[in-house]
């Protein structure tokens, strides 16, 4: 993160948001891992109460590559309907920012070039949330999750610090590197197609992602200008040395070395259609925790990186929170749920159409919500619905263009897909 963005945030350092039910806080606290001030968004459900007995079970969310600890934003809308419905526990979210370095990515690792991130989140956040917020401060109580890098983040530090963390789910992550070379031959592709080798690389474009996690996997001051080891050669062929030195950091390898894990949950999920060809990498993981017969939900589903977020977060999120109060969710019940409704035109500009298939009768009511989670339009008063399927449309001639949440309330369950009004 540069000296500005430090600036900037400094001057906020403390900014409350509300929404419909919980409340959301920007803040700052030094790092002593870090020797510096650090950000950290946290959560704190409808009626957050800091004298409460029991306390409140915690979830850390740890976001992607070029992006920071305010984005991915839609997550709170989500906490939010799946805790007023009834179908999670009051639950504290903190995401710390990990955009440490030159390359706007740290990899959650203490590396000589972005400083001690992994230090900033264990031994700093962790401590001061437990100590500043009702948390209940047990492992039992505590889960981790993120998205891209945040995903290998979240599944790193749960496997190494197995005494901290009850669970952990992972979202479109690079837990198992033995086919890394795909993606680095799909990186090449989309940046020389047409251009010969030797190639020369720089920290802007598809190769940006060689520096993000050389910065945390692979760090060389020495090596000018830099200042990393890549692990492709100018001619676009791997380096074996530097690839093994980051399959370290991955979860597949930790699991490898240390089979015996006691006490922690795994779930993760990948688009078959990964433009970033992570989609192997996640079941290359599956295969090592069959190897070892390690319990866990690996998911797969049609979509790509990132386009199916809003979808995925709450069956991770009813996962974590199924692992902490001792039961578990029916994560492919959720699944089930997700494919039976449908929206279309997607993208459109007008009408918006909904179609549900109903498997049994059901109670259900549409709304739209914009991406910080306020309701901005209701568009179906709850009503019960036979068996079949169902299907309505709506002109919305008054909603701005933009991107949305059609919120979906499906007998007490929430179900909510991205739609875009151009």
């Amino acid at each position: 993160m540069n000296q500005l963005y430090h600036t900037i945030f400094f001057l906020i350092f403390i900014l409350p948001v509300s929404y419909s039910q919980g409340t959301l806080i920007t803040d700052s606290l030094y790092s002593n891992a870090l020797d510096q001030y650090d950000y950290y968004q946290i959560y704190l459900p409808d009626g957050y109460d800091a004298e409460k007995a029991e306390g409140y079970q915690t979830i850390y969310f740890l976001h992607g590559s070029l992006n920071n600890h305010t984005t991915y934003g839609y997550i709170i809308p989500i906490l939010d309907s799946l805790i007023t419905n009834g179908l999670m526990e009051p639950t504290i979210l903190v995401k710390p920012n990990g955009s440490q370095g030159p390359y706007g990515g740290s990899m959650y690792t203490n590396s000589t070039l972005n400083g001690n991130v992994e230090d900033w989140i264990i031994q700093d956040l962790i401590p001061y949330i437990d100590a500043n917020y009702n948390t209940r401060d047990e492992k039992q109580f505590r889960t981790i999750m993120g998205h891209s890098m945040g995903a290998n983040g979240a599944g790193r530090l749960a496997l190494t610090y197995p005494g901290l963390f009850r669970a952990f789910a992972s979202h479109s992550g690079t837990p198992d590197i033995n086919l890394f070379d795909v993606f680095l031959d799909w990186v090449i592709y989309n940046a020389y197609s047409d251009d010969f080798p030797p190639y020369e690389y720089q920290p802007s474009g598809w190769p940006l992602f060689f520096f993000i996690a050389s910065s945390g996997w692979s760090p060389n001051l020495s090596n000018e200008p830099y200042k990393v080891d890549l692990p492709v050669d100018e001619y676009g062929f791997p380096i074996d040395s530097i690839l093994q030195v980051w399959s370290q950091f991955t979860e597949a390898q930790i699991v490898s070395e240390n089979p015996d894990l006691e006490q922690l949950e795994i779930y993760f999920d990948c688009g078959i259609q990964d433009q970033f060809q992570f989609f192997p990498l996640n079941e290359g993981f599956k295969d090592t925790l069959d190897k070892y017969d390690i319990p866990h939900t690996f998911l797969s589903y049609d979509g790509l990186h990132s386009d199916k977020l809003i979808e995925r977060f709450p069956i991770s999120l009813q996962f974590l929170d199924s692992v902490m109060n001792a039961g578990f969710t029916n994560v492919n019940e959720v699944e089930l749920l997700q494919k039976q409704i449908q929206l279309f035109p997607n993208p459109s500009s007008e009408p918006l159409t909904v179609q549900l298939q109903l498997a049994e009768k059901a109670r259900v009511g549409i709304e739209i919500l914009d991406l910080n989670g306020k309701k901005v339009k209701n568009l179906l008063s709850t009503s019960t619905f036979a068996k079949g399927e169902h299907q309505w449309t709506f002109q919305l001639t008054d909603l701005p263009t933009g991107t949305y949440i059609v919120q979906m309330n499906l007998n007490r369950k929430t179900i909510g897909k991205k739609w875009t009004k151009y």
